[in-house]
């Protein structure tokens, strides 16, 4: 269930062209998609099949038709839906491993797990690569919270996490498609490998 509003998540599985409106037939004209460039947002805008006569469903800032996005497991993008909840049922193929490199020097990238998985942010399920430093914002339908990590057990109560006035914090749960902001702390890039455990 998607609520009216922007809602950070992605297409958890392989469905053909993994075009925003393949994965999300509930899409409605006015309803729009923004994807992170590693600096800033570009939003496009859902306009309609074919709207202006070349080919395009999507719209740019300026009105231009644009080209439908492409959203393959494991890219996020905000989803501002401008109507009340919907429902969408994602369906396709299952990613059976990807591997996701996290720039380094402090920058903020927008992740997601590429295997349609659910847990804690410190979970092996989801196995971040983090190094103490490493920054988590998580989007709360209007507003973002903050989770450092610390390392294991840094303060008596076994947290891991810190909030933005150090004190430690249970790990947030992430749910299967939620999407987050990951700041890299360190100078060189990080490696989120991730693989799908059969029992």
């Amino acid at each position: 269930v998607l609520p009216g509003g922007d809602s950070q998540i992605n297409a958890p599985f392989w469905s053909g062209t993994n075009t925003v409106e393949s994965v999300m037939p509930t899409i409605k004209k006015g309803d729009s998609v923004s994807l992170w460039t590693g600096s800033t947002f570009t939003t496009l805008t859902y306009a309609g099949t074919n709207f202006d006569g070349q080919g395009h469903a999507w719209t740019n800032s300026q009105g231009i038709g644009q080209d439908s996005p492409a959203i393959n497991p494991g890219r996020a993008f905000v989803y501002k839906n401008n109507g009340g909840a919907i429902t969408n049922t994602f369906t396709g193929t299952i990613p059976m491993a990807a591997s996701t490199t996290i720039p380094g020097h402090h920058t903020f990238t927008l992740l997601v797990s590429a295997i349609p998985i659910s847990g804690t942010l410190d979970s092996p399920g989801l196995s971040l690569p983090f190094q103490v430093g490493d920054k988590v914002l998580i989007w709360f339908g209007n507003h973002y919270i903050s989770y450092t990590y610390e390392g294991a057990s840094f303060d008596i109560q076994g947290h891991v996490f810190a909030d933005d006035g150090g004190h430690g914090v249970p790990a947030p749960f992430i749910r299967v498609g939620q999407a987050f902001f990951y700041q890299n702390n360190q100078d060189t890039p990080e490696t989120w490998k991730q693989s799908v455990q059969l029992p």
